[in-house]
């Protein structure tokens, strides 16, 4: 049977923002086209104007405790992120890399986790973004040889069906198993739980690797090596988070939206690990 158009559609549209992200982060105006700088300096300006010219009552006698009271309040919490702001760039400039090169320097000398445990949800996702996941987790594996467990919890056999079809054809050569989880209670947190009391009770080792995700988050080409180097570079290493970027299948400004979002997240994780 031919796939829908739509889902060929969705995979091409997959596949350019995969490309795109696999290369170096951009830089300068690769970055910040010269479009997205005029656009923000026109907005800059009219705002700058409406402060000025636009009639205000903000300091008006009968008004002005609310004025700093607001006021106040709007500088303690951007004042907060302007602080995260430093933070992250001290860490990301000054820290990190250095973690980064040994954590760099004890993958090459050949450690890898005893195993690997992926927990993941899904229900009713759409077809194509699960196999793109278990297809992105697939070729991870087989690039890194690290034993791995996947856990899946499923809400039916709609999910199940994609995926056993999917690892049967294109993962028969990896050294995983999936052991998939029907959850008898609603919800996203009760499957997670569920999912982990079932990882504690089949012996985890001391020095395996557990990871979490969601079940319409596809894995960068080297995200296994980046992430499970850290912990062996760090034994009292507990957790990390990596850097996501969003893949918006809808209109551009969700995709803005979205990835303002995402940098805001990225811009705290990078702060408070300092």
């Amino acid at each position: 049977m031919e796939a829908p158009k739509t889902v060929h559609a969705f995979e091409k549209h997959l596949d350019g923002w995969l490309n795109s992200l696999s290369g170096p982060s951009p830089k300068g105006f690769d970055k910040w086209s010269f479009r997205m700088i005029a656009q923000f300096t026109v907005l800059i300006v009219l705002l700058i104007a409406a402060l000025v010219f636009w009639p205000n009552n903000f300091f008006n006698p009968n008004l002005i405790n609310i004025t700093f009271t607001l006021g106040s309040l709007g500088l303690w919490r951007f004042g907060w992120w302007f602080t995260h702001a430093l933070r992250a760039e001290i860490f990301a400039r000054s820290k990190f890399p250095k973690m980064r090169a040994k954590a760099n320097k004890v993958w090459q000398s050949g450690w890898r986790p005893q195993h690997l445990h992926i927990q993941m949800t899904t229900y009713f996702e759409e077809a194509a973004i699960t196999r793109r996941v278990i297809g992105s987790i697939i070729g991870q594996i087989r690039r890194e040889g690290i034993p791995t467990t996947l856990w899946i919890g499923t809400g039916s056999s709609y999910d199940e069906e994609i995926i056993t079809d999917f690892v049967r054809t294109q993962g028969a050569d990896v050294d995983a198993e999936i052991v998939f989880l029907r959850q008898n209670q609603p919800g996203k947190r009760m499957a997670i739980g569920m999912i982990l009391r079932a990882i504690n009770r089949a012996c985890v080792g001391p020095d395996d690797l557990v990871i979490f995700m969601d079940g319409d988050a596809v894995y960068g080409i080297d995200v296994l090596e980046k992430t499970c180097s850290m912990f062996g570079a760090d034994p009292d290493l507990q957790a990390l988070t990596t850097n996501e970027e969003v893949i918006c299948y809808g209109p551009q400004w969700i995709q803005n939206w979205l990835s303002m979002r995402f940098a805001q997240r990225r811009l705290a994780m990078l702060s408070l690990p300092l």
